[in-house]
């Protein structure tokens, strides 16, 4: 059987764990996630099958296992091509890529208010949950995008 989820699937997974503390490590929405456990905790809530995931990470993961379990679930693609429900690779301190989110909203709307959003686990600057904010304010630390394997629009 082939696994299918749709783009409209992901999103609204997503905007459910709105809210969700962040934990370092977290996997799960009762305790908390962090920005690798924030995408763990969507493919569960849409039944991806045979979910790859590692803990066990020290503060700071190497940027290489971060882009190493996003490919075990995740096909790369470019910039360009990210659109509803993908990933975004992004780089949160210094030059380092380590931190994803996902894209909730890509329309533009300037006169309707509406822009395109990220969501992502977020602990710095005393945040410490799982956050919607404009893409406006990330565009720049991204370095590359996912897209799950099965999605279809």
């Amino acid at each position: 059987m082939k696994y299918t989820v749709t783009r409209r699937q992901i999103v609204e997974a997503a905007l459910s764990c709105r809210g969700v503390r962040f934990r370092h490590q977290g996997r799960s929405e009762e305790t908390g996630v962090d920005c690798m456990g924030f995408p763990y905790v969507v493919l569960t809530k849409v039944h991806y099958p045979n979910i790859v995931d590692f803990v066990g990470y020290r503060k700071s993961p190497p940027v290489t296992l971060i882009r190493e379990i996003l490919l075990q679930n995740f096909d790369e693609i470019s910039l360009d091509d990210v659109g509803l429900g993908d990933i975004f690779l992004m780089m949160i301190t210094g030059r380092k890529a380590k931190h994803a989110s996902i894209l909730v909203e890509d329309r533009t709307d300037l006169a309707g208010g509406i822009e395109p959003m990220i969501m992502h686990a977020y602990g710095l600057n005393n945040i410490g949950k799982v956050i919607t904010e404009p893409l406006r304010h990330w565009r720049p630390r991204c370095v590359t995008g996912f897209r799950l394997r099965g999605l279809i629009d």
